[in-house]
């Protein structure tokens, strides 16, 4: 399904938004990043609105049971795990667990089992709601069960988590590939001068584009670049990450003239307004040189870096550009790379180790004959 026919992009303040826009009028706040799960989620929550999926018979919930899955989720919302989620995610977590008090509520929680966690996410996809939001449910499960563990009334103690082995159903559709030398050299030496300039940020940094788009030039300050990742917590007033910058990308910065209070601007001077019409521009560079492979997108150059990176510095390097707070994301992004750096380590190490054998018949015109 195309998500675009109710979005309503904004700038405010010199700050990128997106909302959806009920018919009613209402603008409903939505993640930037149209490429993410998260979006997915959120912009299918907001079409439910409009098309409700037909509900299933929700069983009664027993207030006093202070065992059952309506009850967890309680403690979950009154937990400081919940607390340490930030405000977007909070909402979203609140959303899901609406879904998951009317579908479970009723349940004890340790009844739950892998089984029944697979067959209620079904469900879910059945009511119409998606794959994403299923796997959601099944997350939330995880996160409740977690945190009521410590709690007796639950009996929960001694218990296997049930989503640990749980079915997730959401996969990419196209995985993104890391862009190659030929493609950044196809479209580098073709695009315009504001399309060069976001290219070379969104590789040499390996950020996200929604953090890409709202860099401003005040947070350039060589060798470094400030970020404030949308997707971990960040906000104006947050402390913004400190990131060492290539000596490429620091010419290039400044070379350019600066034509608005942010780094990005398209060729009218203009801010981009977030990062999806960034993507498209990226996309529509890539189609001009004749580049259609769906796997080719604008994340592709926060692969490529993360690739880049752990060619030098492994999976903590790739994590220390791209910012990833979790080591298995940025070993996710850097798993081509370390695979390449790992077999030709490996290689030569065994080059040595096959140059000891002094029997081996040595070659010579392409001819093997006996050594000695």
């Amino acid at each position: 399904m195309t998500r675009e026919k109710y979005l309503s992009p904004r700038i405010t303040k010199g700050r990128a938004y997106l909302y959806f826009r009920h018919p009613s009028g209402k603008l409903i706040s939505l993640p930037t990043d149209q490429s993410s799960s998260e979006f997915e989620l959120a912009y299918d929550a907001a079409l439910r609105s409009i098309e409700p999926a037909a509900a299933a018979p929700v069983a009664r919930i027993d207030k006093q049971d202070k065992s059952n899955v309506a009850a967890a989720i309680d403690r979950y919302l009154d937990s400081s795990k919940f607390d340490k989620v930030k405000p977007t995610t909070q909402k979203r977590y609140c959303d899901a667990l609406k879904i998951l008090r009317d579908g479970l509520g009723a349940v004890p929680l340790r009844d739950l089992k892998t089984a029944s966690v697979d067959a209620y996410s079904e469900e879910i996809i059945k009511q119409g709601r998606g794959k994403a939001a299923a796997d959601l449910q099944t997350q939330m499960i995880g996160l409740i069960f977690k945190v009521c563990c410590k709690y007796p009334e639950f009996g929960v103690a001694d218990l296997h988590d049930p989503t640990e082995n749980a079915e997730r159903h959401y996969t990419v559709k196209h995985a993104h590939r890391a862009w190659s030398d030929e493609v950044l050299e196809k479209v580098l030496t073709s695009a315009p001068e504001h399309m060069r300039l976001a290219i070379e940020l969104l590789w040499l940094t390996g950020q996200r584009g929604g953090d890409v788009v709202k860099m401003r030039w005040a947070d350039f300050k060589a060798p470094y670049l400030f970020v404030r990742p949308e997707k971990t917590g960040g906000d104006a007033a947050a402390a913004a990450n400190q990131h060492e910058i290539p000596q490429r990308l620091i010419d290039r910065l400044n070379a350019t003239p600066r034509r608005s209070e942010f780094i990005l601007t398209k060729s009218t001077g203009e801010p981009w307004e977030n990062a999806n019409l960034l993507g498209k521009a990226v996309r529509r560079e890539l189609l001009r040189v004749g580049l259609r492979d769906a796997g080719l997108s604008m994340h592709g150059l926060r692969v490529r870096a993360a690739e880049d990176a752990a060619k030098h510095g492994g999976i903590d390097g790739a994590q220390s550009v791209t910012g990833h707070k979790s080591s298995k994301m940025a070993a996710y992004y850097a798993r081509n790379a370390s695979t390449l750096r790992t077999n030709s380590m490996t290689v030569k190490a065994w080059n040595v180790d096959i140059n000891r054998h002094s029997w081996l018949p040595q070659i010579v015109g392409g001819t093997d004959r006996k050594a000695g």
